[in-house]
């Protein structure tokens, strides 16, 4: 196909897709986003879905306007992307037990869908990354599906690398660099999403919905550092860390639920201030649950998984 004209709608083919440039994806998106989101919901396997959810992310999100990015692209993309993720990770998880180095073909299956997730990850973080260039004050309201979403997969991620020595019963040799890079794509994308949520703006405009919305994600985020609190201390300190900070932005506007607060109280790590106010003033920008240098490790009795930020 050219590129200076495009192929009708109607007739798209992934492949030609592939090749467009991006101002002919500017150009089409009117035409094209439609089609590709229709096909998003209706494909028939993992791989046609892990292709059409990269073109998406890839070539058109880049060229939709932020005001729209909730309606016309998260809230139609992200619910099935979830979906997705939570069936990979049930046949994943469902037949872990039964892996051995004999049995090839699970072997095979079991790798692809690895494979799968660790795309579906990266997909994600593409999303993330996005709306990290935006030179625009972020509402919760504009990305509100984003974080959500972002939050179930790491927490299912963590929670299966978390348990992996049992799951796989002996056999995690057969999958660990996968497993490995499962891991690392959801680390990353925890702190890329950290550094979004950092630029979320939670000043006295805001509205309920949005407090809300932002009351919810603290709570999440808790619940992953109930998982990775006996993983790696550093990472769970850091996002701790970053709770804290999270929730006196949403202070500025509104007191924290007395409930959450004694509960962030009581969860507090080692090396974490429970001092620091769960209320008052914001501290300005762009640190990320990470922080500077910091490391993540994913500890298991066949060794450790470390990622850098």
């Amino acid at each position: 196909m050219s590129q200076d004209r495009a192929e009708p709608a109607g007739t798209l083919v992934l492949e030609e897709l592939a090749s467009w440039s991006e101002d002919l994806c500017r150009q089409e998106l009117p035409s094209v986003l439609p089609r590709l989101l229709s096909m998003y919901q209706c494909c028939d396997n993992w791989q046609d879905h892990i292709r059409v959810l990269k073109i998406l992310t890839e070539m058109f999100l880049p060229h939709i306007n932020y005001l729209s990015l909730e309606q016309s692209f998260f809230s139609q993309v992200l619910p099935k992307t979830v979906k997705l993720f939570d069936d990979m990770m049930y046949d994943l998880s469902s037949q872990a037990r039964e892996l051995s180095s004999q049995n090839f073909e699970l072997q095979a299956t079991l790798r692809n869908i690895l494979q799968s997730m660790v795309q579906l990850l990266g997909a994600l973080k593409g999303c993330v990354q996005h709306v990290c260039t935006l030179q625009e004050s972020i509402f919760l309201e504009n990305i509100h599906s984003l974080p959500s979403s972002a939050l179930h997969v790491i927490k299912s991620t963590f929670v299966h690398c978390k348990n992996s020595d049992s799951v796989y019963s002996g056999r995690l040799h057969l999958v660990s660099d996968l497993l490995q890079a499962l891991f690392k794509e959801a680390y990353s994308l925890q702190k890329h999403l950290m550094e979004v949520l950092d630029m979320v703006c939670m000043n006295a405009s805001v509205g309920e919905e949005d407090i809300s919305d932002m009351v919810s994600v603290i709570h999440s985020v808790l619940g992953i550092c109930s998982v990775i609190s006996d993983m790696d201390q550093a990472f769970h300190a850091n996002t701790w860390k970053f709770i804290i900070k999270l929730s006196r932005s949403v202070g500025n506007s509104v007191s924290l639920p007395e409930a959450h607060t004694r509960a962030a109280c009581s969860h507090t790590p080692r090396g974490v201030s429970r001092a620091a106010p769960l209320r008052g003033r914001g501290t300005g920008h762009a640190i990320g649950a990470c922080g500077q240098g910091a490391q993540g490790q994913w500890r298991t009795s066949h060794g450790s998984v470390s990622t850098s930020c």
